[in-house]
């Protein structure tokens, strides 16, 4: 459940391109799976899926390990008692 929670933010961010895309995809291939049917929820809630998951490991992660690195006054947050 904590893994799904980390790939929220890029399955909200990917989400609408992705199904635009199998549906460009589903025609040009001329498959024939109707837009409202299961098959294409499932296969746009994989796609979503897969590319978040993508998107996280492969951008998100690493941009975030490195955040220190290029940004250390971040770290040192000051508070009302500092």
């Amino acid at each position: 459940m904590r893994y799904m929670g980390r790939l929220s933010y890029s399955a909200y961010l990917l989400h609408l391109p992705l199904i635009g895309f199998v549906l460009v995809m589903v025609d040009r291939l001329q498959l024939d799976i109707p837009v409202a049917s299961a098959a294409m929820v499932s296969l746009c809630f994989a796609t979503t899926l897969l590319f978040s998951a993508a998107s996280y490991h492969l951008v998100e992660s690493p941009v975030n390990r490195q955040k220190d690195r290029f940004f250390p006054y971040l770290n040192k947050v000051r508070t009302w008692r500092d």
